[in-house]
């Protein structure tokens, strides 16, 4: 992701960024997004 970011501010582009203290969970492969998806669907709506 370093690299996407280096590559935008050399084209002179805005890069925004958002802090995020706690409740974050990096979904980067299919296993992980089944699997909060599935506890999301047992927690119901929110």
């Amino acid at each position: 992701m370093d690299d996407v970011i280096k590559k935008v501010i050399s084209k002179r582009k805005t890069v925004n960024s958002i802090l995020i203290r706690k409740g974050f969970i990096d979904v980067g492969d299919k296993k992980t997004y089944e699997k909060l998806r599935l506890e999301h669907k047992k927690r119901g709506k929110i």
